[in-house]
């Protein structure tokens, strides 16, 4: 993550001025369904600095959702536009986390769910 050092000075400037912070960091092996050393590392220094959730993509499979200190992690929410074979590559899972302030003021995640999701075709299932 050779943008560690900007990324840092950003969130902390977002901070300043804003109640949650999301990072969408593109990383990972594709098609691997574990996390590597390094983005774990990389998830806890960004925990460090408060962040609200990370919500990685890039390995077209779904991986780990995790709590960090305050903050979620969800390290890859599986493939939802490339078109490709295979169960695990047709899988994903949309994430929701409901926000609240807390009584200090500050603003957390109070609830985390997930709709898992299947592509076939163009249509995901289930279908609404």
């Amino acid at each position: 993550f050779s943008d560690q050092p900007e990324i840092e000075r950003l969130v902390q400037i977002a901070r300043r001025e804003h109640d949650a912070i999301f990072l969408l960091p593109h990383w990972g092996d594709e098609y691997s369904q574990s996390p590597r050393s390094n983005q774990k590392k990389w998830a806890r220094q960004m925990a460090a600095l408060g962040v609200t959730a990370i919500f990685g993509n890039h390995p077209h499979v779904l991986q780990p959702l995790e709590k960090i200190n305050s903050t979620w992690v969800a390290y890859s929410l599986g493939n939802f536009s490339a078109w490709q074979k295979g169960v695990e590559r047709k899988t994903s899972a949309i994430l929701y986390l409901d926000l609240r302030y807390a009584q200090n003021g500050a603003l957390e995640v109070s609830r985390v769910w997930a709709l898992p999701i299947f592509r076939v075709g163009l249509t995901m299932y289930p279908y609404y």
